[in-house]
Formats: structure tokens, sequence, C-alpha cells
């Protein structure tokens, strides 16, 4: 099976709120999950504000636009609730992290 890599970062298809998203990446050095705010508002998902900060690793804090909480996310045979920070991000739409991987586990 041919995993689609760039530069030891791994892409997958994913379909959130039964609609494919532009580019996902699944990032094993990430806490949490992101989406851009662009692709919430393409996707339609609900979202609420939050004025909070997270860092990223080597960069300065970013502010967090928002939450998304428990939106359905289908991936491969998986399907199932994903929380996503919303935040400005330049390579991405979508980044799933340990927390998607530890609710993988769960299951």
């Amino acid at each position: 099976r041919n995993v689609p890599t760039k530069g030891g970062l791994l892409y997958v298809n994913t379909w959130i709120n039964q609609k494919q998203t532009k580019s996902t990446m699944i990032d094993f050095g990430a806490t949490h999950n992101f989406i851009t705010e662009v692709e919430v508002r393409r996707l339609r998902l609900h979202w609420k504000k939050d004025s909070e900060r997270m860092k990223a690793v080597n960069s300065i804090a970013l502010p967090i636009i928002g939450l998304v909480k428990r939106t359905t996310i289908k991936l491969g045979g998986w399907s199932g609730p994903v929380d996503f920070v919303v935040v400005k991000m330049d390579d991405f739409d979508v980044v799933l992290g340990m927390e998607f991987l530890l609710e993988l586990n769960i299951r």
C-alpha cells in the first residue's frame, strides 16, 4: 500500500462534515488537531471563538481563532467525532495530531 509522504510528512484523504478536505496531514509531533478558518467556513463547521494562544516549537505564540467541538471526521474505514483548534496555517488546511491518534486507539 502506497502512503503519500513528502519530507517525512503523512498526507491522508479525509472527509469532515461529509465534504472532502483540501489538504490533511498527520503530524506525530502535534498535540492537538488543527484546522484553518478558511477550511472551517468551506466545510460549514460550527465553531466558538477563543482568545487563547498556542505555541509551536521554534515559533512565536499564535492566537487561537476558535474551537470546533466533536465534528465527525472520516478517514479510510474509520469515522468518529474529533475536536479541532482553529488557527492560521500556511501549508495545510487540516493537521491531525496526537489527540486524533489517541482517539483511534481508544476505539
